[in-house]
């Protein structure tokens, strides 16, 4: 009855999410939680990278990191970077360029490059490149080894004291975000 009343929060894709989060961003309001999607969907390779970076973890029982950016209507995903038993860090950067396209004439190459390499090329016709390219650091994930308790028993650590003075400190657009795998 209150679904009908009120209406249901709605799931949201992350790119209808991020949409408006900058619009709201840039009208300088913040939303209430009844303004918010019940949950956010990502597409299917970036839970593959997840899954990638939990099974790295339990194998070895290193901390695994990866960073996501919105680079010009594109979310990316860095690569896994294998830290320490106790911590990981990692310093990524993602870039968007448009050259001119070596054999088109009325195209460029627009070319995606995460930590100085090109992660993906695609040619684009020069009336449908952006007068403003935007990338943008959203979040960073990472893992946490699981701890044995006795010998069939694990337990996995929420938040480190690392963890809290990051979250503190970045200018990350979502934060907040941690996954837990359940063996």
């Amino acid at each position: 009855m209150f679904d009908v009343i009120f209406g249901k929060k709605q799931s949201s894709s992350f790119y209808e999410f991020y949409k408006r989060m900058v619009k709201w961003r840039e009208s300088n309001v913040y939303p209430f939680s009844q303004n918010l999607p019940s949950s956010i969907s990502f597409p299917d390779d970036f839970w593959s990278d997840v899954i990638d970076l939990y099974k790295e973890t339990i194998k070895d029982g290193l901390e695994r990191a990866i960073s996501v950016f919105w680079a010009d209507d594109e979310l990316v995903i860095t690569s896994i970077v294998r830290g320490s038993e106790t911590s990981v860090s990692s310093n990524h950067s993602v870039n968007v360029r448009y050259v001119p396209h070596p054999t088109k004439k009325e195209y460029l190459r627009k070319e995606l490059l995460v930590d100085g390499s090109v992660k993906k090329r695609k040619d684009v016709y020069f009336k449908k490149v952006p007068k403003k390219v935007t990338v943008e650091y959203l979040f960073n994930m990472h893992t946490h080894p699981p701890y044995p308790m006795s010998s069939e028993e694990k337990k996995y650590s929420f938040f480190s004291a690392q963890d809290i003075r990051s979250l503190i400190s970045s200018k990350a657009i979502i934060s907040g975000l941690k996954l837990l795998f359940l063996d």
